[in-house]
């Protein structure tokens, strides 16, 4: 399910410097909420300068 996304991060983490941590969901609340939305959206979308209306709490 993820393996296009773990391919692109290594090919891409091979060409510059870079590393990687592990945060605890509780703690990025804001890029779990992101991550969801991304996996449950059949659309492309993109916004410029605000967050999507239904992360606003989340933020």
């Amino acid at each position: 399910m993820y393996g296009h996304v773990i391919d692109d991060i290594k090919i891409l983490s091979s060409t510059v410097c870079c590393s990687f941590l592990l945060v605890k969901q509780e703690s990025n609340k804001l890029a779990y909420a992101l991550a969801h939305s991304a996996i449950l959206s059949t659309d492309t979308n993109v916004w410029l300068e605000d967050l999507p209306r239904d992360l606003d709490d989340v933020f």
